[in-house]
């Protein structure tokens, strides 16, 4: 049974990780890429990536499959910038529980919300101003014991625009 500080810990560092300027999609910030015309976005951290798909295929629209389509993907790629979000947000929530030194297997739920709050909202974004949006990243967890975390971040996003904004290194 993992510790209680233990899986906080591993929220929050999952959190910070999945939030930071480091989590891209061709080069840019995959934030700015999904948070588009989707109110909000939710997704199974214990699911595994090529399930959610197969599942999205299906006959029966999971809620990742309906949110999906309601979503303005700016620059599309092979892969969208939304199954890469979902199957970046898996695998780090995995990296950060190993790393706090829990098993995934004492989790027994987890689910990453990520809603756009309010209305427009114009910012500094480094030497620009930018209008977007704030947006909450929550992350729900029960573990085997029944006990619930919930951790939260915010965010400012702004849509993606690669005219104003400088590609990563990792993305070309």
């Amino acid at each position: 049974m993992a510790r209680r500080n233990m899986v906080l810990g591993a929220l929050r560092n999952f959190l910070g990780t999945f939030t930071s300027r480091n989590s891209d999609a061709d080069g840019y910030w995959i934030f700015g890429q999904v948070v588009g015309k989707a109110e909000s976005l939710e997704i199974d951290l214990l699911q595994p990536a090529k399930a959610r798909s197969a599942k999205a295929e299906g006959s029966q629209p999971t809620v990742v499959a309906r949110l999906l389509t309601a979503l303005r993907i700016v620059r599309p790629t092979s892969r969208t910038a939304q199954s890469q979000l979902e199957e970046l947000a898996t695998r780090l929530f995995s990296e950060q529980i190993a790393r706090a030194g829990a098993q995934l297997n004492t989790i027994q739920s987890a689910v990453l919300q990520v809603s756009r709050l309010g209305s427009v909202v114009t910012r500094s974004v480094g030497d620009k101003i930018r209008s977007g949006h704030e947006v909450q990243v929550r992350v729900l967890a029960v573990d085997g014991a029944g006990r619930q975390f919930d951790c939260k971040q915010m965010i400012f996003v702004a849509p993606h625009d690669a005219r104003l904004e400088r590609r990563s290194a990792r993305g070309r």
